[in-house]
């Protein structure tokens, strides 16, 4: 899932982590019609929100902490797991990857197919 769109309320994620669920219906919504038992979700968060990441890290001194990347992942993959019914596979997914542009750009690539 690539996200973009325009920054509000938390200055490190950009408002992602507010819209979890709409990145789940969106990985739904391009799964319709592939058969899959397994899966896994993989985004692309902007550039700008993994410095700004970096930026909180450097200033609270944290050195272990679970990168954003990783929280999304995790929770959109609970999310699609929920409204499919289909479990999620971290070591051997059956279907994986696929793009997701966020905002209203209005296009959503398809996962390829194998």
């Amino acid at each position: 899932i690539k996200m973009e769109g325009k920054r509000s309320g938390c200055w490190v994620c950009e408002g992602a982590l507010e819209k979890l669920d709409k990145f789940a219906e969106m990985a739904v919504k391009s799964a319709k019609g592939i058969h899959f038992s397994t899966f896994l979700v993989g985004t692309k968060p902007p550039k700008k929100i993994l410095e700004n990441e970096e930026k909180l890290w450097e200033r609270t001194g944290i050195e272990y902490c679970e990168p954003i990347k990783g929280e999304i992942n995790r929770e959109v993959g609970k999310l699609v797991e929920a409204k499919l019914n289909i479990r999620a596979d971290f070591k051997r997914p059956e279907r994986s990857g696929g793009r997701f542009e966020r905002g209203d750009r209005g296009r959503d690539s398809r996962p390829r197919r194998r």
